[in-house]
């Protein structure tokens, strides 16, 4: 067999020797004007001694470049598995209030999907209420009137299956005024029934080009974190004029059908709080069972009632015992990271204790169960209490050169006691002087972030070199927004907006003496003043 070059590059090696490359897989001087090559006699002799002939080396060749290339795409498929929910779950965020506003208009109009009564569920107090407020009058604010108004109804108000929760404050990611959800079950998106959103009562047009995108922006942020499953309502309402939206499908392509507007507001949302869970399509609570390898060679068989899904994991309570959580990832990256965090912070007060680990599962039992900070924004707990111990568990973790990297109301619990737990440490780093894509969430990230982050292309990746300061600041952002809520929230309608939330905490730094002061200490990693300053 002929040796012949198969692919001639054109280039040259350091003493002007032409080189090209032989079907036999070797790089040579190509200089023959046949474009043999040169080993051709020394490969024959190769054969000849038992080393296997051209044909079986090619092949095997090019067996392996082709497991080479099924092992690209599956890691490509893996990368890609890792990234879905977080790309379409910002897919519709992206969208300008132009195409949402199109989205809303063109739903095609229906009548009211479920039968109105004669017979309002709401008491004469709250009815009373209502027509206080259906005169229109330009004087009237956005919310300033209707607001309140409707927060004493809703605290006094609630049906067999739903209670209305006050959300105006921001919760996950959203900025609508209130939740149905369902009733003596935690607030997950699992559990919401309807989104309610309050307008303005001298709006013209109803609604605004705005509050359209911005209801639309919430409803498919909830529909994604539900996994796109079953429908999900919505209502916009000035507690005169009411439509209601059912949206289903996904969130790329979703169908979104509405009300035609009316006047019928009080008995449109009665209505709807009279509806069981099933007619509005909220799943149960899911279920899981599994068996668990614990520490030496026993296993436990742990079941659970789903608590809370996000974009890299889901978290039930423990039927066994509820004072204990399975957490399943859905790739094993995330598992893996945080499982190595569990296991070296393992005993360390504010953390979740690991007991029991499934690899093939990719789930972890853990405990103890808590309350997400953002429902203490009541003051229900010594939240100074909670800040003080999470500047020692910190204090602990960053000796260890451990970094969390996403501290936020939504990654910090309260137990039963009282004290603070960190949890999600699926994205935690070791603290090292090389930059890394950064992970984390912006809306209480460092400024030091956030000024990478603002100066970074749009949609592109941000390598941030993550420091121990960087925790702490965000920490400290995190016990601020749970002591002074309504002063905070508005930084929930910037997210994406890396400018725009940078120059938000700067001015409240400007603003509040005790935020500029527990900064300036997170930043200096002053463990001591950070937890006499949370004392005080």
């Amino acid at each position: 067999m002929a040796h012949r070059y198969v692919n001639y590059p054109g280039d040259t090696d350091a003493s002007g020797r032409k080189l090209g490359k032989c079907d036999c897989g070797r790089w040579e001087d190509a200089t023959s004007a046949l474009g043999v090559c040169p080993n051709a006699q020394q490969v024959g002799q190769t054969r000849k001694r038992g080393g296997g002939n051209v044909e079986e080396i090619n092949l095997l060749v090019e067996n392996l470049q082709l497991k080479n290339k099924v092992l690209t795409m599956e890691l490509e498929a893996e990368k890609i598995k890792h990234n879905e929910i977080t790309t379409i779950s910002i897919r519709f965020l992206l969208r300008n209030d132009d195409e949402l506003e199109a989205m809303y208009d063109l739903a095609p109009i229906q009548e009211f999907w479920f039968p109105l009564s004669e017979k309002t569920v709401w008491s004469n107090w709250a009815m009373d209420v209502w027509r206080e407020l259906s005169p229109f009058h330009a004087s009237r604010g956005e919310t300033g009137t209707i607001l309140p108004k409707f927060q004493s109804i809703q605290k006094r108000h609630s049906s067999k299956d739903w209670v209305l929760t006050d959300t105006h404050n921001g919760w996950e990611g959203t900025t609508q005024d209130f939740l149905m959800c369902k009733k003596d079950h935690a607030l997950t998106v699992h559990a919401v029934g309807a989104v309610i959103e309050l307008t303005g009562q001298n709006e013209a047009p109803f609604p605004t080009k705005q509050h359209k995108a911005k209801f639309i922006r919430d409803l498919l942020r909830i529909h994604v974190l539900r996994g796109e499953k079953a429908e999900l309502y919505g209502v916009i309402t000035d507690m005169c004029r009411v439509d209601v939206v059912r949206l289903s499908g996904t969130a790329t392509a979703p169908t979104i059908v509405r009300t035609s507007t009316s006047d019928r507001a009080s008995e449109y949302i009665g209505q709807l709080l009279k509806c069981t869970a099933k007619q509005l399509g909220v799943e149960r609570a899911g279920d899981i069972e599994m068996e668990i390898e614990a520490d030496g060679d026993c296993s436990v068989v742990a079941s659970g009632r789903l608590l809370g899904s996000g974009v890299q994991s889901k978290v039930f309570v423990c039927a066994e015992s509820t004072t204990q959580f399975i957490k399943t990832f859905h790739w094993r990256a995330s598992f893996e990271v945080e499982l190595k965090a569990l296991r070296a912070l393992k005993g360390v007060a504010g953390v979740p204790d690991l007991i029991a680990v499934s690899d093939e599962s990719l789930a972890l039992l853990a405990a103890p169960v808590g309350t997400p900070l953002r429902h203490h924004l009541d003051k229900s707990v010594r939240l100074s209490k909670v800040a003080c111990g999470l500047v020692n568990t910190l204090r602990y973790t960053h000796g260890l050169n451990i970094v969390h990297r996403d501290i936020g109301p939504n990654n910090v619990i309260v137990e039963e006691g009282g004290q603070g737990l960190l949890i999600d440490w699926a994205t935690s780093t070791s603290a090292t002087a090389e930059e890394t894509e950064y992970q984390g969430s912006t809306l209480f990230a460092s400024n030091s972030v956030l000024e990478v982050c603002s100066s970074a292309p749009a949609e592109s990746p941000v390598s941030v070199m993550y420091e121990k300061f960087m925790d702490l600041e965000s920490l400290v952002k995190t016990m601020f927004y749970s002591m002074y809520g309504d002063y905070i929230a508005p930084v929930f309608k910037l997210k994406g907006n890396y400018a725009a939330i940078l120059e938000f905490w700067q001015r409240c730094e400007q603003e509040h003496p005790r935020l500029s002061a527990l900064l300036l200490a997170a930043r200096s990693c002053d463990y001591e003043t950070l937890h006499d300053l949370f004392i005080i």
